[in-house]
């Protein structure tokens, strides 16, 4: 198979970074997906099965443009697996799997886990917050910010307090139902953040980056809380270098750590590294699932990490 052929498979696949990767070869010879990049190898394996460069199976319906092989504008959508997967968008038919990584399209705890970018967080919980309380939290007896709220409010923590990673507001509105009402919520996902917004338990809700500065003055906040974003795939060890910053002199902090990744992604090793800025640290195994759970991650297991900033 020649460079015209692998050419016209490109161009039917309407994808401009492979085009280009393509286009800086010289030659491409008998096995040409061999010395591709790793996503157009992909690409070129799964349309040379079809046995129709101008016709891949994916594509291969009512809503696709006959003369250009291409998805009208009108019928496309953000493929999140492969947001999630790889780092880049391609877009797809709604009704049909990613052409590269085939799975569903629909937001779920499998893509969240597998997010690499804060990019690829946007796009996940953009597309995913509307829906979020009603698939994933209540649908999977989510409770783990109702573990967080419940270990604030016991140590004594009050306000003001900023619940990071606030997302929709579940924990914001735990934490209410405890008594707390001086509650800042920040997010990377501004669609989160308005569903947040309209739950009414919140002074202040702001977008930003815990891996970044947020626009938060050293030392603000008497409490810091955060339920599933010091996860896999969102926030790693590095993260409390800001939340210490924010915290005033003897705050409470009561962030949720997934239990499989708190040694092996570093956790234990970074609040080491921060010494006396931290004491009293409690560690407290909490499940992240009810028992009406049905997810393949039903059974994993958090570990709310509890501190003062000295």
């Amino acid at each position: 198979m020649g460079q015209n052929t692998i050419n016209s498979i490109l161009r039917a696949s309407g994808h401009k970074d492979m085009r280009r990767s393509l286009q800086s070869r010289t030659q491409i010879s008998a096995r040409p997906h061999q010395r591709l990049n790793a996503r157009c190898a992909q690409l070129v394996s799964l349309i040379l099965r079809s046995g129709r460069p101008d016709n891949p199976p994916a594509l291969r319906n009512k809503n696709v443009s006959q003369s250009t092989g291409r998805i009208p504008m009108s019928k496309r959508k953000k493929c999140l697996c492969h947001c999630a997967k790889m780092g880049k968008t391609l877009w797809t038919d709604k009704t049909k799997d990613c052409l590269i990584h085939p799975m569903t399209n629909k937001p779920d705890l499998s893509a969240a886990y597998a997010l690499q970018t804060p990019d690829d967080s946007k796009r996940l919980y953009a597309e995913w917050a509307n829906s979020y309380d009603s698939d994933f939290a209540r649908g999977q007896d989510y409770i783990l910010h109702l573990h967080v709220a419940q270990v604030f409010a016991q140590s004594g923590g009050i306000g003001p307090v900023l619940d990071i990673g606030a997302g929709t507001g579940l924990c914001g509105e735990a934490l209410n139902r405890h008594g707390t009402t001086d509650i800042d919520g920040t997010d990377i996902s501004p669609e989160m953040l308005n569903v947040a917004r309209s739950k009414g338990v919140y002074n202040a809700l702001f977008e930003g980056n815990i891996l970044e500065k947020l626009p938060v003055s050293g030392g603000h906040y008497n409490g810091i809380v955060s339920s599933g974003t010091f996860t896999t795939g969102h926030v790693g060890p590095e993260g409390l270098d800001e939340v210490i910053r924010i915290a005033a002199q003897g705050a409470l902090v009561a962030l949720s750590v997934n239990a499989q990744h708190y040694k092996a992604s570093g956790f234990e090793d970074k609040l080491a590294q921060l010494g006396d800025l931290v004491s009293d640290l409690i560690l407290t195994e909490v499940q992240i699932y009810g028992e009406t759970a049905t997810d393949a991650h039903k059974d994993d297991a958090a570990l709310i990490v509890q501190f003062r900033r000295a």
